[in-house]
């Protein structure tokens, strides 16, 4: 096995294995892009009344979604062009789909700021952006924001598994999705549902038992007797790991999109990568 082989193939792992990809409007952040720390939660809205005596009266008023925030380094030749993608998706305002881990939202980007390093080599950003409470039932052109980035969502995450059943799946439902003239009709939802659940269950499945022939492969990793067709096909899973990792992302926000075209509250990812 070559030293180069070996490395690439430990950089695959890790980066599989240990790093959830993060996902904003069409921006797959990837390496020293992604944080190690993200800010989220919020406090709950309240009306306090104060009476004589030292007695109070609180109102609850529903959560009140605070900004998430977080901070991270573009690198390399790129570095300045996708600054300034994300840029651009702050300059314009858009409803985005904002997703990492099992978290999924869709938010407006009001602020993005960023420092040129190193004659433009190292990008130092900061990001925040506002959520979309998922309780507030979206008006017409909202409605038709989300179902377009729902079919964005569902085309980027069939094309990282061709040929499968999870991606015959999700393409069933992307193709519902795009040719919806009433994206909220209770008819697209339970269509979309349906096929958007049984891609992401495939997903599952498959996630699962490639991991586990990673693990198990990853045992006899560097042995004498490890041969090149095993390092090779050990290469191949690790890179089908990943592609399905990050496929996982964007049907989890489409989850938590449709969920929010049909008024229900997020509740648990569909796919847990």
């Amino acid at each position: 096995m070559s030293a180069g082989f070996g490395l690439a193939l430990a950089d695959t792992l890790l980066a599989t294995l240990e790093q959830a990809p993060l996902i904003l409007g069409s921006v797959l952040f990837y390496g020293h892009e992604v944080p190690a720390r993200i800010k989220v939660g919020g406090q709950h809205a309240v009306s306090i009344h104060r009476l004589p005596g030292g007695g109070r009266i609180i109102d609850a008023m529903g959560p009140d979604e605070g900004a998430i925030s977080w901070t991270g380094y573009f690198t390399g030749p790129s570095a300045a062009a996708r600054a300034r993608v994300v840029d651009a998706i702050r300059q314009n305002g858009d409803l985005v789909g904002l997703s990492f881990g099992d978290y999924a939202f869709n938010v407006v980007v009001v602020h993005f700021d960023y420092d040129i390093q190193d004659r433009g080599a190292v990008i130092s950003y900061r990001i925040r952006a506002e959520i979309l409470p998922s309780t507030t039932s979206p008006v017409n052109d909202t409605a038709g924001a989300i179902a377009t980035s729902i079919s964005n969502d569902l085309l980027t995450a069939a094309s990282l598994l061709p040929g499968s059943a999870a991606g015959s799946s999700l393409s069933q439902a992307q193709v519902v999705i795009a040719a919806a003239s009433a994206p909220t009709a209770t008819q697209t939802l339970a269509l979309v549902g349906n096929a958007l659940s049984a891609g992401g269950s495939a997903l599952q499945a498959a996630l699962s038992m490639t991991g586990a022939g990673l693990v198990t492969g990853g045992a006899n990793f560097g042995t004498a007797g490890t041969s090149q067709p095993s390092l090779d096909g050990l290469a191949q899973d690790a890179g089908s790991l990943a592609a399905m990792t990050q496929s996982a992302g964007y049907v989890n926000r489409s989850q938590s999109n449709l969920n929010q075209l049909a008024g229900l509250p997020q509740g648990d990812p569909l796919i847990f990568a």
